[in-house]
């Protein structure tokens, strides 16, 4: 809109009032003259209007070209905000399912250590009853440690996870977040011509349209 009132004519005024000083005015006393002659009166109340119009009417093309700049610029700026939301939806979409991820992995983690807990429990009792020896007892007791180490970790992880789609949704980093959303089960049976999803890709590429808007 600025660029397009290059194109109006341009109306400038101007007022400006000034006080003099109070002098004597300038006068010559002849001879013979019963009064001096006064030459130059005192004006001692100065001011001035001025109005001015100015219409461009050829500026090398500086005008239209500054308009078509700033149109393209309007445009990619337009550009620049969707390509941005984009962008902002893929990273909390992907901070989403790297949350499911690690909470997945935790889940695991908990599940094995369940697992060798039991099995360190059976291990013992077929060492009482001289069916296992130490060694046997002691190897299932290193994998017990190892998965706790393991599940410390996940958890620390899906923590780490959670703060950071947090931040992303502008909420607190300790907010909880429940997971309502999960991957399908069953694999898509069908997929839609390559052709279609190409010009779909395209035409949702905010960024090329934006590296075509800034083109010359």
């Amino acid at each position: 809109g600025e660029a397009r009132t290059t194109r109006l004519p341009m109306v400038k005024g101007e007022a400006s009032y000034r006080r003099l000083s109070e002098v004597d005015p300038f006068q010559i006393q002849l001879p013979g003259a019963a009064k001096p002659i006064e030459i130059s009166p005192v004006v001692l109340n100065n001011s001035s209007f001025r109005v001015s119009l100015q219409q461009p009417l050829f500026t090398g093309f500086r005008i239209s070209n500054s308009i078509e700049s700033a149109e393209r610029g309007a445009e990619a700026a337009g550009w620049d905000n969707v390509n941005d939301r984009a962008d902002l939806v893929l990273a909390i979409t992907s901070a989403y399912w790297s949350l499911y991820q690690m909470r997945e992995v935790e889940r695991f983690a908990g599940e094995n250590v369940a697992r060798l807990d039991r099995y360190l429990g059976d291990a013992r009792k077929l060492m009482q009853a001289g069916l296992a020896t130490r060694n046997d007892v002691l190897k299932i007791e290193v994998q017990l440690s190892n998965a706790h180490l393991a599940q410390i970790d996940a958890e620390n992880d899906a923590r780490l996870a959670a703060m950071n789609l947090n931040t992303l949704l502008s909420r607190p980093v300790d907010m909880p977040v429940d997971l309502l959303s999960r991957p399908a089960d069953d694999p898509l049976t069908s997929h839609p011509p390559t052709d279609s999803l190409t010009k779909a890709a395209l035409a949702g590429r905010a960024d090329l349209q934006l590296r075509s808007s800034r083109s010359p």
